[in-house]
């Protein structure tokens, strides 16, 4: 995070116009098996407790957000707070198991284990590992979108129903 504050910090000092957009995990990332979410299989890991509200975004939705926030003056100099639905993963989960129609087994990673992980880069997934802890660390996943945008985004069970064919 220091380096995205170093970053925004240069472009205020140097008077650029900007606009930071600031979106949720995305699906195909964050739902995948070296994150911990292996929807095919029917297993999941889980961070912390499972009820922390995470906020999730689908890749083309984000492009829509853009090309609306792009025609939009007022969002020059300003933040802006994007995404496609807001659950927790425990929702989530009983999303997948409803779409799919298969009971999902799912474990609990707390804090402290994916602290531990990221140190020692279990298994080759600090970059998830990392994702997961800033989600349960920081109120950058647990954000309301500041802009009502006439997009009409892919909600968590909208992406089940492509990630199971239904």
């Amino acid at each position: 995070m220091d380096a995205k504050k170093a970053v925004r910090t240069a472009i205020e000092e140097e008077k650029l116009d900007y606009t930071y957009i600031t979106n949720g995990l995305f699906y195909p990332i964050i739902f995948q098996p070296m994150a911990g979410f292996d929807l095919q299989n029917h297993k999941v890991i889980i961070p912390g407790t499972g009820n922390e509200k995470v906020n999730f975004t689908h890749v083309p939705d984000l492009g829509k957000f853009v090309a609306e926030i792009l025609l939009d003056p007022t969002t020059v100099n300003q933040s802006i707070y994007v995404k496609s639905d807001s659950t927790t993963y425990n929702e989530a989960v009983k999303v997948f198991e409803e779409v799919s129609g298969k009971k999902f087994e799912v474990q609990y990673a707390t804090l402290e284990e994916l602290k531990k992980n990221y140190e020692v880069d279990v298994g080759g997934a600090k970059f998830f590992d990392l994702i997961k802890i800033t989600s349960l660390t920081t109120d950058g996943n647990s954000f309301e979108s500041n802009r009502n945008y006439d997009v009409k985004t892919t909600t968590l069970r909208d992406y089940a129903k492509i990630i199971f064919n239904k």
